[in-house]
């Protein structure tokens, strides 16, 4: 902000008329501009410029009258980040303080929503036409099992499933996720298999291998995912002993894929 000092002024207590000495306003003063006599602090406008060695200003000095005193006049109140200059009496220090009051009581509420701490990272997630709008993790369960939820749209289920004799060349299972899927997810599996003769583990993604439990030879159960279920089938490999009723296992299941 620059500021026009050359010269120096006579002033009349209660009269708007500015008379200078030595100055050259007519090029270098507009009407908008501030005006202050040095050392009171009061600021004025300028309300027209009428010569090199006259100012009107929009309102009475109310100083005490005086001449041959030193002045300024503020030429741009645009500073540097449009900030104005309190120190030197900018007339538009009260203008922008209030605006920028304002600006910040009406924001509050909108503030206080962007800034995540101890109390609101965990709740629940949410979103509006693919924004997250609420907790950034949720986790619960229910008598399906247990999921969590992220706020990119990330979603995990689990469950220990128990996979039953259902014919004599298969074992099987259906399983409804805890929290519903916005498309086919991924599932990887651990066989945790007990039957006539003992207990077994392996493990699964997707694919087929073969182990035993028991004396029966297994293959890896094989899924079908949807949405919103999982439905997985161990079968017996051709040239094996049959399937037999009571014969089952347990099944520990993570799925991944998006809630939106």
């Amino acid at each position: 902000m620059s500021q026009y000092k050359t010269g120096a002024v006579s002033v009349t207590n209660g009269s708007q008329v500015v008379t200078g000495t030595g100055t050259l306003w007519l090029s270098n003063v507009s009407p908008g501009d501030g005006f202050t006599v040095a050392g009171t602090g009061v600021p004025y406008t300028v309300g027209s410029v009428d010569s090199d060695t006259q100012i009107t200003l929009n309102a009475n000095y109310a100083g005490p009258s005086g001449s041959g005193l030193a002045y300024a006049i503020w030429r741009d109140f645009t500073a540097q980040n449009n900030l104005p200059e309190m120190s030197q009496g900018d007339i538009e220090t009260a203008t922008t303080f209030t605006r920028a009051m304002r600006l910040i009581d009406g924001s509050l509420a909108d503030i206080q929503g962007d800034y995540y701490k101890s109390d609101n990272i965990l709740g629940t997630a949410s979103q509006s036409g693919g924004i997250p709008t609420g907790a950034i993790i949720e986790r619960g369960s229910n008598a399906n099992g247990e999921y969590t939820k992220f706020a990119d749209g990330t979603l995990e289920c689990s469950a220990i499933l128990q996979i039953d004799y259902d014919t004599a060349n298969r074992m099987r299972v259906d399983w409804t996720y805890p929290a519903a899927f916005a498309d086919i997810p991924r599932w990887t599996a651990n066989l945790v298999g007990y039957g006539a003769n003992g207990t077994v583990n392996f493990s699964f993604t997707n694919r087929t291998f073969v182990n035993t439990i028991g004396e029966l030879t297994v293959s890896c159960p094989s899924g079908t995912a949807s949405g919103n279920s999982l439905s997985l089938t161990v079968y017996r490999p051709s040239g094996s002993a049959d399937f037999a009723s009571g014969d089952k296992a347990n099944v520990s299941v993570i799925v991944k894929g998006r809630w939106f």
